[in-house]
Order: structure tokens, then sequence, then C-alpha cells
């Protein structure tokens, strides 16, 4: 199994997981181009996609992935916004606690704390092990165990946002919304530490705020305090998601 990092930020979102046989896609705030460059322009292999919430750096183009027959999953409210009124045999609700399959994917979604309803997720295959997929929420209200891969936000470190907020970089409006609906790299460890790593072989911090965040400080923060093989969702990266027997 291999991650693709499409974009992890407030311009847009997307990932592919990029199995031997099936491929899921995570988010579809990037366009379709951007896939199919990632996988060689071969689509073949995917099977389905997920989509965390309505805003558009997470679902902006999910309208056109419907149109070239990739199906996707979402929660009601984000179904009824890319439907606008349309039907749609590609697009399927999901209801948090609920499993669902595509394809080989078992997904498990969860609610999480963001500004309007949105799903974390639980992704189990056999390539990759058990993948945590969370993004935008202030903290997650879950415990997991039998980690081996995840995908946490790391959204902003409260000094860099209060400095900003003071520096007249960001607006109070701006500096309220982050912190109830986007999880600072603090919070995140105190997540990551809260959980069963034993079994975990890559941590990937995503949507870094460009403004609000330090990448290499973000990064030695969690190896410091998981020793964990940690990355930075940059575009264009890809991570071996494979399955390694301990």
């Amino acid at each position: 199994m291999k991650l693709h990092i499409l974009g992890s930020n407030s311009n847009g979102n997307g990932y592919i997981l990029e199995g031997k046989s099936q491929t899921l896609l995570l988010e579809a705030g990037l366009p379709l181009k951007d896939v199919k460059e990632a996988l060689n322009f071969d689509l073949t292999k995917v099977v389905g996609g997920i989509v965390s919430h309505l805003h558009g750096d997470h679902s902006k183009c999910a309208s056109d992935f419907i149109k070239n027959g990739i199906p996707l999953w979402m929660n009601l409210e984000t179904a009824e916004h890319i439907a606008n009124g349309k039907s749609s045999s590609l697009i399927f609700c999901i209801t948090a606690g609920k499993q669902f399959s595509i394809g080989e994917f078992k997904i498990i979604p969860f609610s999480v704390k963001h500004d309007v309803p949105c799903l974390g997720f639980m992704i189990n295959h056999p390539e990759s092990g058990n993948i945590l997929f969370v993004t935008d929420t202030h903290y997650i209200p879950n415990r997991f165990k039998g980690l081996n891969q995840i995908l946490i936000e790391a959204n902003y470190e409260a000094s860099i946002l209060d400095n900003n907020l003071y520096d007249g970089k960001i607006d109070n409006t701006r500096y309220q919304r982050v912190l109830r609906s986007h999880m600072s790299v603090e919070t995140c460890v105190e997540a990551l530490k809260a959980n069963d790593l034993k079994g975990v072989q890559n941590i990937v911090l995503i949507h870094l705020s460009p403004q609000n965040s330090d990448a290499d400080l973000f990064k030695s923060k969690v190896v410091e305090a998981t020793g964990k093989n940690v990355h930075i969702a940059l575009k264009g990266l890809v991570i071996d998601f494979s399955l390694n027997p301990y």
C-alpha cells in the first residue's frame, strides 16, 4: 500500500491509498487531474472515495469525480451539498458508527468536532492494517486500538496563533474559528499519546495552516512524544503504508 499526498491545506485536500489491486481516494478537494497524474493516468484500480465534510477544500471537486464514474461516500449534509437537489447513484450516505466497505477497504466513520458535521475514519485493508484518518476537528473524542498508520491534523501551534492575532495578521473572528474547529499540535500530541501506538509504523501530520504552523517544530514535537516515523503531508510525497509484521 502506498499513500500519495495530493495536497493538505486550505487550498485543497486530497490523498490516495494505492493498493496492489484496489485504490481508495480520501477527500475530493483537488481536481481529478491531480489524482490521474499521481496514478500515471490509470484509474482502473480506483474503487471509490470518502469525503469528511462539505467545506470546499475537502469537497469542491466531488462532482467531477462523480461525473467520471467514481463513487463517493459521505455524511448526509455533505451529500445534500454536493448533489444540490439532483440525484446520483454514485453518492452514498454514511453514518457515524456504522461500518461499510468499499471494495477490500473496511471503514468505520466517527463524528469529530468541527463547525459543520464532519467525520473521521478508521480504515482497514489487509495490505496496510488499520489506518486512522482524522482532519478538521479541535479534538478526537474517540480512542483506538490496533493502529498501524495515522493521518492526523496538526493545524496550528498555540503561541504562533496568539502572536498572529496580536500582530494583526489574523482577526479575532478567524482566531476563534480556528480554536473551535481545528486541532493544535499540542492537542494532536495528546491525542496520539492517548491511543495505542505499539503497532504504528507511520504518523502523517496533515492540514497544517500555512500561517499558524511550523512544520519542523511540529515534526520534532510528535517524534519526541511518540518515537515514531513522522511525516509532514507535503504535495507529491509518497509514503510506504505497507503492513510490516513485527
